[in-house]
């Protein structure tokens, strides 16, 4: 039986995907660097800002903060997760075929991942790493997930009549906000 974290965890993984599929070349194209590695760090942290925009109302619903160094460690997790990925691929793969390397791989997946964690722990530790104590409803959550969508379809049409409506849902949300505030002060 599948409990409300797991499926919080798979809604907030396809949100990722989701963001990153639509929102990446929009956020990518906004700012062009000659460097090779500038530009493969911007590429980076674009993928970071376009997963967050998806799961931003997720990450309030179910965790109940929204994290400031999300950018930084996009710059950790992508890169280790194609390591991970292709080393966990070969370990799939040697298993069976060449099993005596079976171990090495073992270990050296193990260690890639244990290094992405520590660093990912590492940017945790920084200074003011995230806005806690954020409580919001599934209701402020569907209006986040409405004024991010008709922000993105006010992008694609360039109509600002969606603009206009998203601003509407800005204003809905701060409502619903201000309301539950003033409700659990009272």
């Amino acid at each position: 039986m599948f409990g409300c974290n797991s499926v919080g965890i798979t809604f907030f993984n396809f949100g990722e995907a989701i963001g990153i599929v639509y929102f990446y070349r929009k956020i990518y194209s906004l700012w062009y660097i000659e460097n090779r590695v500038g530009d493969y760090l911007w590429s980076l942290t674009a993928i970071a800002i376009a997963a967050q925009i998806s799961t931003f109302p997720l990450s309030l619903y179910y965790f109940h903060q929204f994290p400031i160094y999300f950018w930084l460690s996009g710059l950790v997790v992508v890169p280790f997760a194609f390591l991970i990925l292709g080393i966990g691929l070969s370990l799939f793969t040697v298993r069976y075929s060449l099993s005596f390397l079976s171990p090495l791989f073992s270990k050296l997946l193990f260690w890639i991942i244990w290094l992405m964690n520590a660093m990912i722990f590492l940017i945790e530790q920084l200074p003011s790493g995230f806005f806690k104590s954020i409580w919001i409803g599934w209701e402020t959550m569907a209006l986040l997930f409405l004024l991010i969508s008709s922000l993105a379809i006010a992008i694609n049409q360039n109509k600002i009549k969606w603009i206009m409506f998203g601003l509407c849902v800005l204003l809905t949300v701060s409502g619903v906000y201000a309301w539950k505030s003033f409700d659990n002060a009272n």
